[in-house]
């Protein structure tokens, strides 16, 4: 397995992102804080066929941007569940490498992409038409149609005195 090792060199614009944060990073020990990361490779090793080494790659942040306050921290948290869900869940059975049988595909197609935190999405109305058919199919499966506007839930009063009794 290849391992990961991070640059430790800080570019100017990482830096400059990163001072506004400092001090609150200095007094807080325990503390933790959502970022939006960009990685670069900076060097891989490759050890030779005798050696008894593992691959590695060497990775810089070149690019970062701490959330400024608690609504886009719980944005980021949001979206790195999200993220974390789509890794954790798609895929196929198969090892890399591996041929999938013909005819399949990775999990993850399946999977419909997210919607943005807070996306509103645009219902369109019910059909009238749609709703009093659907009732009209489920009105004692005779062709009497239903009038929906007439319909009263007080008019089940059929001399049973128990159906006033919730």
């Amino acid at each position: 397995m290849t391992q990961i090792k991070f640059d430790t060199k800080v570019l100017a614009g990482v830096g400059e992102a990163l001072d506004g944060h400092a001090e609150d990073m200095f007094r807080q020990r325990a503390g933790r804080w959502v970022a939006v990361v960009e990685l670069a490779h900076v060097e891989r090793t490759e050890p030779g066929r005798d050696e008894e080494k593992e691959t590695s790659v060497k990775l810089r942040i070149t690019g970062i941007e701490i959330a400024p306050d608690e609504l886009v921290d719980e944005q980021l948290r949001e979206a790195m569940r999200d993220m974390y869900k789509r890794r954790t869940r798609s895929g196929t059975l198969f090892q890399d490498g591996e041929d999938a049988p013909a005819g399949t595909r990775p999990v993850g197609d399946l999977i419909p992409p997210a919607l943005p935190p807070g996306h509103l999405v645009e219902l369109e109305p019910l059909d009238a038409e749609i709703v009093e058919d659907e009732a009209n199919e489920d009105h004692d499966n005779t062709d009497e149609p239903v009038d929906l506007a007439d319909h009263d839930e007080d008019d089940t009063d059929d001399g049973d005195p128990r159906a006033d009794v919730a």
